[in-house]
This record gives structure tokens, C-alpha cells and sequence, in this order.
């Protein structure tokens, strides 16, 4: 059987796509959406006025500053424990760099945690495709299989309450969500036992606090009003009812500011009780408690009503109703937040509680009730969070719980060998001898010991507000011996799981923790992907600021098999850029980060052959910001010296780094090598530090020096990826010109003179940032890119796209915000960056477009 507690029925990223031995993308920036949101605000405004925030984190800054995000959602994520991406563990130190949107150069920063701006991958040679890789790719779908596990949603997103499916087995969860596993579900979702569904067609318009079923399947939903977030600023309340097939309004809920409806009890004899802190119930005056009786609304008792919210209703076996909250006063009765009626009056028990009760719990001769409360016993000793009432006085609870930012327990619920499983937001459990630690969840077995499960439920996104923050937070099902928690959490034991998980009872360790997530799901990353490269072999690597990725603990740097997500040894601290690689496979990676072999620590450049890591036997000449390899296997670094803002192009020799002519004045974001050998570098950069050369923002090595191509780019713009197409170098940025043609943020050059690929993107959409390509890879028989762009030339495209040689093609509904980095692996294109949806499906920091034939 399975209960409920207390018995409730209730910037920029660079790609080149397969291009002989090479195949590899770049990204660029890792960029906190708090500054993105800053940035797009002032981006929003004119040109000549207001600054623009820029994150210098992988070139972050100028990317961001120039083109933004365009994107409505980009503050939706920050501080979540639910999405990671945003509070940004990235770079928060970098929100005091503001520079003057005029300058598109981009901001560096001598800090440790900066990332170097976007690096270009270099394919080296334009080889011809594989027989079939003429393909058009728009008649392609976006995977499903990139969800997160658990639930997922803005900020502060949580789930606050469980209810048995008394009907079909399974579960409900209610709380603040826009998505659990790989369903779209706002607010309220069903565990069938084996995936995720919506409840109905419709979103329900509360954040749902309370959940109850009866017994021919009905189930009734209560929360705040409007959307509030948890914070009481809901517009108008409703009590929800679904009958199976549909939704429908049960009542209206009035009361003004705050109104919420806390939880739901369907009583013993049929009726239901709301608790909550509201004034009304369908215009009738009912403050804060009322019961449906089948027929109308009424007060419980003698028409007295608690003088405060009451969050908890529990009725016991003895026909007894309790109550607790935050009330003082029931009519002319003092009870301090928790009472009992028998059916006739209400009871105080004792003194009550000194601070607020959250969860009761009949215990059979006596009640259990949780909350912030202390209680102290007849020797005098406290208990905080938990206490007994055996019909004449308070006791603790083998020593109640200890620590945590706000010590106190929210759930409570039997397990079925008389155990006792107790939630909230604690650090320890028990005192004196019997103390042990706990994160956030313990039990207490029948013998009156506390015991750990694993290393407990706890979030990693800094601030916890409360692991386990419903008092309906826990669900028992005694035939599969299993407890499900939800709260605002997103690790639990050792798994990656967002506000819900399983612990097998009677387990002991991390083991026994689990995800509830959907079969075949890869999931995605809980912080944005910035990089993404394709190996010879086709295995599909990713790196960023991730510490899970695929439902596993994967930190910064993952690779893609045929099971799944898979860590690359190595402890990695900072930022890889670019990846790209030589003709044996093996992958380098450069950019501003340490990784440990097995041997030595290696900064900013390092080799992986698959087994284990390797360096330079030269030392690495700066933070690595573009790399490229041309057929013989020569290796081309760009390095940048923060303090002077310069760049420096160096060849390996395979013994010593050799420096390519004078360093540049500002970044170098890409570099690429064409069929015939030419070496490009292109970026932010005017010129030479010597100012003899004028070179805008592009320039080819010529065997002795950098020189111009074409004209180069207009001064306010900037290159920000690049690829070979048809042997011919295409530049992707930010730019209104490029030589003496009007360019759209795409150019392509074909050795001696520049051209445009249709209409490109405008200088500025209207009331909105500057938009920009972040990303390009190619195919034989076209282009991908991505981007800050609602639409490219007249094709409404939302932030990726695909040129087919004559025009440009949107693909599917395309995602919920831009992407950052691309590459293609055996027909399909990855993209990665701070979105959450792909073709409207839940798609977190990375995605899939599939067109294989």
C-alpha cells in the first residue's frame, strides 16, 4: 500500500563541422544569465547610451555586451536550485565589469576563474563528405531525451506536496514547476510508476501547496494565487478540482494579499478541510479553515475560527481534527498555533508551541507534530522540531534535531517497520551520545535510534531555503518499500535528482538513492554547455561550468557513447574553450583551466588520447583562446595576456612555440586553416600592439607577417566563430559591413573578395540587443548556426538555423533561448547553452536535432 504522511488521502561558440580528420566546435563565454539579464536590459536602450555589462569569462564580455541574449527567459533560471545554469557559479565576480556598448572590445579580468575568450577550432583541410552528407537536414525533429531528472522550473522551483493515486496506482506532485522529467507540467504532475505525464490540458494558474485524493479517484489542488513564487504576491486563489478527464474550479478562495491554501484533508466521513491563510471560501466569510460538506462551505465547531494560518490538518483515529500553524487564538480560546476538535469544542493541547507547526501526525495514543518549535520536557530538556503529545503533556522526540539555516522539520511519516522519517532543514538528528548526521532527512527507528540516509538530500546552488519544505513532502509505499521525498533539493545521497527522489528502505548508503526518471532518458546539464566537439569516431564531447550532466555527477567535462554521459577522467578547475583534434583522435583542449593526469597538473592546453592526459614539454605561452590543426598536424594557439589585452599567435614546432609575427592589440577569438594552408586568425583586434598594421578584426598569416583580408570588418564589429565551407572561410560575429559589402553578421570569404549568405541579420531588431551569430558549423551541403536571433534574413528562426547553399531554413519551433556552441555527429546537430526547451520539449543547456534519414 502505499500512503501519504499523517494518513492524507491525501561567448560565442566557434564550430567547423566534419572537415577532414578535423571535426570540432568552439564555443564562446560562459555567461551567467545574471548578467545576461543586465546586459539585455541595457542593450534594449540606444546605442550611444547606457553601458552594457560584460562578463569576460571565455569573451564572455564582448559577446554579451554587443548582441545580449535577446532573450525574455534568460532571468528565469538564476539562483534555482532547479537549474543551476543560473547563480551563477560561472563567474559571479565579474558582475561589477561594465564597459561602454560602443566598444565592442571585449573585458578581461586578471581573475583566475575567467574563462579566455572563444576559441576556433581549425579543421586544417576542406575533405569531401561522406557519400550521404548532402542530406537536408530541416526535415529533422528535436530529442526528447534531454530533460533533467525530477522537477524543474524557475526560480526557486520546488514540490511541496505528494498524494497517493488512489485510482491508478502511482502519484501526484504539486508545487512550483514548469516541467518534471520529460513532461511539460506546470505546477502539478503524475508518476504512473514507470514516466512523468501533465495532468489535464490546461496549467493549473496556482503554485500548488496542497493535494488530496479520495477514494473514486478526485483530486482536489490548493496553493497560491497567480503564480506567486512562493511569496505570497499571487493574484486571484482557487481550489481545483480534477475528476479524471478534466479540470474545473471547486471554489473560489478570497482573502486579498497572501491568500493560500496550505493543505487538505478528506475527512473520514467524506467531507474536506481546507487550512491555509485566506478570509473567504466562495464570498462566504471563513477565516483561514473551512469544510465541505457536499453541499456548502462552513466554519468547523461553533462558528470560531483560528486567528492565523493554519498549514497542517490532521485527523487522528480517535474522530479527533487537529490543527497547527501560525495562529494564536481560536475564538476566545488560547492554543498557540496547534488545537484539536472532538467533535464538539475546540482543545488546546498544553501551552501549545512557541513557534510554528508544520506537520502533525496521529502516532496512535499520541500525536506527533513538527515545525521551528523547541520543546521542553518535564527534566528539562529541549527537543527542537519535533515533539509528542500523549494527551497531557509536550515531550520531545529523542533529542530532536540540530543545525541548519533554519533548523526545523516540515514532514513527517511511518514507514512500515515502525520507523519514523523525519524532513526538514537540519544538519544533525538526536543529541548526546545518540546524535548523528543528517542532511535534512533521518529516521528514528522503533527502538528510539536515529540513523542517516546516506549523505541526505541538500542543494548545490548555495543558500538552502529548506531541503524538504512541505509538510505532505514524503510518500510511503509499504509494497515496494520505498520512501519518495520532494522539497527543494537537488542532490540526494549522491545522486543528481531536482526536488524529488527515492530512498529504498531499509538501505544504508548513498546506493539507495535513486532518481524518478523516465527509462532511456539522457538528461541534460544543470549549467549551460559552452563548448562542444566531434571526434573522428563521432563521440560527442561537451565541457562548461556543469557539475551534472546526463542524470550523473559529471563535472566540466563530459563525452557522449553509446550508454549515455560518460565522466572524462581527470579533476578539471576552470574553463575549456575549444576542443579540437589531430589525425590520431587525440583531442586538444585549450583555455584558462588546470586538469590533473595521472602524473602532473596541467594548465590552459592539455592532450587526451583517450587515456590519460598529457601537456607541452614547452610551457604553454598564455590563456588559450583559439586553437586550429592544418593536415600535417601543426597545432595554432592564439594566447592572451590579460593585463596587456594582447594576443599572440604561436606554431608548435613539436619541441618549442614559435611566435607568428607581432601580438594583436585585443583578442583573437578564432583561427582556421584553409585547403591550401593559409592561416586565418580573426576576433576583436584593430591591429598589431605596434599600430604599423591596420587589420580589422581579421588577418592571414602570409608566411612572415599578418595582413589584411579584404578590408576587414567595420570598426564597431567583431568575428566571433568561424568554419571551412566549400573550401571557403566563413566568419560569423557581430558586423554590419565586412570589406565594402553590407553583411548581415555572416560573411563568407573566397580568398579574394568577401560576400554575403542571404540577408543575414538586421542591425537590430526592434526593441530589442543587437543580435549575433555565436556559433557555426558546416556540412558539405551547408551551414549550421546559431545565436541572440528571433529571425535570420525574412525566416523566422529561433536561435539556430540552417543555410542550404540559397536560403535560409528555421529548424522546428528551434529552442527557448540561444545556443552557444554546435557540432554534428553522425546526423545530428548538438547545440549548447542556457535554454531549457528544444522544439518546445523540455531540453536543458543541451540539445539534439535528429535528421537522420
Amino acid at each position: 500500500m502505499m500512503k501519504s504522511v499523517s494518513g492524507r488521502g491525501g561567448d560565442v561558440s566557434h564550430g567547423t563541422g566534419k572537415v577532414g580528420k578535423v571535426m570540432t566546435t568552439r564555443r564562446f563565454a560562459i555567461i551567467s544569465l545574471a548578467l545576461l539579464l543586465s546586459a539585455h536590459a541595457v542593450a534594449c536602450s540606444d546605442d550611444g547610451g547606457g553601458d552594457e555589462t560584460n562578463n569576460p569569462v571565455a569573451d564572455a564580455g564582448p559577446d554579451a555586451a554587443d548582441n545580449d541574449t535577446g532573450s525574455e527567459d534568460a532571468g528565469q533560471d538564476a539562483n534555482d536550485a532547479s537549474d543551476l545554469d543560473a547563480g551563477d557559479p560561472q563567474d559571479a565576480s565579474d558582475t561589477s565589469d561594465v564597459t561602454d556598448p560602443s566598444d565592442v572590445t571585449p573585458d578581461v579580468e586578471a581573475d583566475a576563474g575567467d574563462v579566455t575568450p572563444d576559441v576556433e577550432p581549425d579543421t586544417g583541410e576542406d575533405v569531401g563528405p561522406p557519400p550521404v552528407d548532402d542530406l537536408d537536414p530541416t526535415g529533422g525533429a528535436w530529442s526528447t531525451n534531454y530533460s533533467m531528472p525530477g522537477l524543474q522550473g524557475p526560480s526557486g522551483a520546488r514540490g511541496y506536496v505528494m498524494a497517493e493515486d488512489k485510482a491508478s496506482g502511482g502519484f501526484y506532485v504539486g508545487g512550483i514547476f514548469d516541467v518534471a522529467g520529460g513532461a511539460s507540467a506546470t505546477n502539478i504532475a503524475h508518476w504512473d510508476g514507470t514516466q512523468w505525464n501533465t495532468v489535464g490540458s490546461i496549467s493549473l494558474a496556482i503554485d500548488v501547496h496542497a493535494l488530496a485524493t479520495t477514494a473514486n479517484g478526485d483530486l482536489y489542488a490548493g496553493g497560491e494565487g497567480g503564480g506567486g513564487g512562493g511569496i505570497g504576491i499571487g493574484g486571484s486563489n482557487t481550489l481545483e478540482k480534477w475528476d479524471g478527464s478534466s479540470w474545473s474550479v471547486f471554489a473560489n478562495i478570497g482573502g486579498g494579499f497572501g491568500t493560500v491554501v496550505y493543505d487538505i484533508e478528506v475527512l473520514s466521513d467524506g467531507r474536506i478541510a481546507i487550512g491555509g491563510q485566506f478570509g473567504d471560501v466562495d464570498g462566504q466569510l471563513l477565516d483561514n479553515l473551512a469544510v465541505w460538506d457536499g453541499t456548502s462551505w462552513s466554519m468547523l465547531g461553533n462558528g470560531d475560527a483560528p486567528n492565523g494560518a493554519v498549514r497542517v490538518i490532521e485527523e487522528r483515529a480517535n474522530g479527533d481534527i487537529c490543527i497547527g500553524g501560525d495562529f494564536a487564538d481560536i475564538g476566545s480560546l488560547t492554543v498557540n498555533r496547534i488545537a484539536c476538535y472532538d467533535g464538539t469544542q475546540w482543545n488546546a493541547l498544553g501551552s501549545g508551541m512557541n513557534s510554528s507547526v508544520e506537520e502533525l501526525l496521529d502516532d496512535g495514543n499520541t500525536l506527533l507534530a513538527a515545525g521551528t518549535f523547541s520543546v521542553t520536557d518535564a527534566n528539562g530538556n529541549s527537543s527542537i522540531g519535533i515533539g509528542r503529545w500523549d494527551g497531557t503533556a509536550w515531550d520531545g522526540v529523542a533529542g530532536g534535531m540540530q543545525g541548519g539555516s533554519v533548523t526545523g522539520v516540515r514532514a513527517l511519516a511511518h514507514g512500515p517497520n515502525g520507523e519514523l522519517f523525519v524532513g526538514g532543514t537540519f544538519t544533525s538528528a538526536g543529541s548526546g551520545t545518540g546524535q548523528v548526521g543528517a542532511s535534512n532527512i533521518a529516521v528514528l527507528d522503533a527502538n528510539g535510534t536515529w540513523s542517516a540516509l546516506g549523505s541526505g538530500i541538500f542543494n548545490t546552488a548555495g543558500f538552502v531555503l529548506g531541503a524538504v519544505v512541505g509538510p505532505n513532502d514524503f510518500l510511503v509505499d509499504d509494497v515496494n518499500g520505498t520512501l519518495t521525498v520532494a522539497g527543494l533539493f537537488s542532490i540526494v545521497g549522491d545522486t543528481f535528482s531536482l526536488n524529488i527522489g527515492k530512498w529504498d528502505i531499509g538501505g544504508t548508503d548513498d546506493t539507495s538513492w535513486s532518481k524518478v526518471v523516465g527509462q532511456g532518458e539522457f538528461a541534460g546539464a544543470d549549467i549551460a554547455v559552452v563548448t562542444l566537439a566531434t571526434a573522428p569516431d563521432d563521440t560527442v564531447y561537451a565541457a562548461g561550468r556543469f557539475t551534472t550532466i546526463g542524470g550523473k555527477q559529471i563535472s566540466s567535462l563530459a563525452q557522449l557513447t553509446s550508454t549515455g554521459w560518460q565522466e572524462v577522467p581527470g579533476a578539471i578547475s576552470g574553463d575549456i574553450a575549444e576542443i579540437v583534434f589531430d589525425s590520431n583522435g587525440h583531442a586538444y583542449m585549450g583555455g584558462s583551466f588546470t586538469v590533473a593526469s595521472s602524473t602532473q597538473n596541467i594548465s590552459n592546453l592539455a592532450i587526451w588520447d583517450g587515456v590519460d592526459w598529457s601537456g607541452f614539454s614547452a610551457a604553454v605561452p598564455g590563456q588559450i583562446t583559439a586553437m586550429a590543426i592544418d593536415a600535417n598536424d601543426t597545432l595554432y594557439v592564439a594566447a592572451h595576456a590579460p593585463n596587456a589585452n594582447t594576443s599572440t599567435v604561436y606554431e608548435w614546432t613539436g619541441s618549442a612555440w614559435q611566435q607568428l609575427g607581432d601580438a594583436f592589440d585585443d583578442y583573437v577569438q578564432t583561427m582556421q586553416v584553409l585547403p591550401g594552408g593559409d592561416l586565418y586568425a580573426a576576433g576583436s583586434f584593430d591591429g598589431d600592439i605596434n599600430a604599423t598594421t591596420t587589420l580589422s578584426k581579421i588577418a592571414r598569416w602570409d608566411g612572415s607577417a599578418w595582413v589584411d583580408v579584404g578590408g576587414g570588418l567595420s570598426d564597431r564589429g567583431r568575428i566571433s566563430a568561424s568554419t571551412v565551407w566549400d573550401g571557403k572561410l566563413v566568419v560569423v560575429g557581430h558586423f554590419d559591413e565586412v570589406g565594402s559589402a553590407t553583411a548581415g553578421s555572416i560573411a563568407i570569404w573566397d580568398g579574394s573578395a568577401w560576400d554575403t549568405l542571404g540577408g543575414g541579420l538586421p542591425p537590430r531588431f526592434p526593441n530589442g540587443p543587437p543580435p549575433t551569430v555565436m556559433a557555426v558549423t558546416s556540412k558539405a551541403n551547408g551551414l549550421f548556426v546559431s545565436g541572440t536571433f528571433p529571425q535570420i534574413d525574412t525566416v523566422p528562426a529561433k536561435y539556430v538555423a540552417w543555410w542550404d547553399g540559397q536560403d535560409w531554413h528555421a529548424l522546428g519551433d528551434g529552442l527557448s533561448d540561444f545556443a552557444q556552441a554546435l557540432t554534428v555527429s553522425d546526423y545530428r546537430l548538438f547545440v549548447g547553452g542556457p535554454f531549457t526547451e528544444a522544439g518546445g520539449h523540455p531540453s536543458y543547456h543541451i540539445g539534439e536535432w535528429d535528421y537522420a534519414p
